[in-house]
């Protein structure tokens, strides 16, 4: 296959991707993976920062078409992502102590948890409380630590976990959550974006036409998800973490 077909490919992927994260998260579980296979000869790290890069730029997108549009709590965003980014770099320090792998069965029982919770509460995420969102400081505090950490230390599913528990903790609905999830998943991109674009190891080749087209997925995905409302988002999130269910069940038996 030639390198220009292969690039075409993986900016469809960026795409796909880019609408799938704008919606509802997850969009790195269909990146991640077809760069690994694409880029096979490449060290992780080029791999990592090449499709941080593009995915971060269509995070940003999204982030903005959603701030135009959503009513966000801008405190609680910027204290989750101050309190995730610290977080995240304590997960990845103790991802070189102790195998994720280890871990994953417990992800699997949790994500499986979390589609049968959404699932059968047919109004879960559908509407928003605001005498909740006004509690005290310690809760987006509490959701920056667990979502960093989790980032930091095994990664896959993070925006989707993070729409469930600001549902579940701020009692967000789902488009609320969504748009509150672009931008603090950006704030903990950024600093991580920095050091690969310092340390050389980003293919601006390779990340540039991907970045256009997962910004493309990024509009178009939300822009979908604000048209549609919740419904669709919750709809979008069942069907995404049964993706995430079947990666990670893949992972632990194959």
């Amino acid at each position: 296959m030639s390198p220009e077909l292969i690039l075409l490919l993986l900016c469809l992927v960026a795409f796909v991707a880019g609408f799938t994260d704008a919606v509802v998260g997850g969009g790195g579980l269909i990146q991640m993976p077809a760069m690994f296979i694409a880029f096979n000869s490449w060290l992780p790290v080029n791999v990592i920062a090449t499709n941080r890069f593009s995915s971060a730029c269509g995070t940003l997108m999204a982030a903005i078409q959603y701030v135009r549009k959503v009513e966000i709590n801008r405190k609680v965003v910027l204290v989750t992502s101050i309190a995730a980014m610290p977080a995240a770099l304590v997960g990845a320090q103790v991802m070189k102590h102790t195998s994720p792998e280890t871990f994953k069965p417990i992800v699997l029982f949790v994500l499986i948890a979390v589609a049968i919770y959404t699932y059968s509460r047919k109004n879960f995420g559908l509407i928003t409380k605001p005498t909740i969102i006004k509690t005290a400081i310690y809760i987006p505090v509490l959701i920056g630590l667990i979502i960093g950490f989790y980032n930091g230390f095994i990664g896959p599913g993070t925006g989707s976990f993070l729409v469930f528990v600001l549902i579940g903790l701020m009692q967000y609905d789902f488009l609320k959550a969504s748009a509150s999830a672009k931008l603090i998943n950006f704030a903990t991109d950024f600093s991580t974006l920095i050091f690969f674009a310092f340390s050389g190891a980003i293919n601006y080749k390779i990340a540039v036409p991907m970045a256009v087209f997962n910004i493309a997925g990024g509009y178009v995905g939300a822009h979908l998800a604000m048209l549609r409302g919740s419904t669709f988002v919750r709809i979008f999130f069942i069907v995404i973490v049964c993706v995430v269910i079947l990666r990670f069940a893949y992972d632990i038996f194959k």
